[in-house]
């Protein structure tokens, strides 16, 4: 699970790292698209892991509070 969560941590970065100045149209919308999904995708994985761990369990772990705080403020950036 983890190293699937790590794989599509890289592939968001390198989607992200594809924005540049003038770049065509079609390919901000592919970013914002991705983007989005990609969100969506950390915000479950946020999701079923506090359902596992609990409230407190997930956020004893500090690797889940900067995932978590991330998670959040993506909310804002899908909006």
């Amino acid at each position: 699970f983890n190293r699937g969560v790590e794989a599509l941590i890289v592939a968001n970065t390198t989607m992200q790292a594809c924005e540049h100045h003038h770049m065509p149209s079609a390919l901000g919308d592919a970013i914002n698209l991705g983007s989005f999904v990609f969100n969506v995708v950390f915000l479950l994985e946020m999701g079923l892991k506090l359902l596992a761990y609990g409230m407190q369990g997930y956020w004893k772990d500090n690797f889940n509070k900067l995932d978590g705080i991330v998670c959040l403020f993506s909310i804002f950036d899908m909006a």
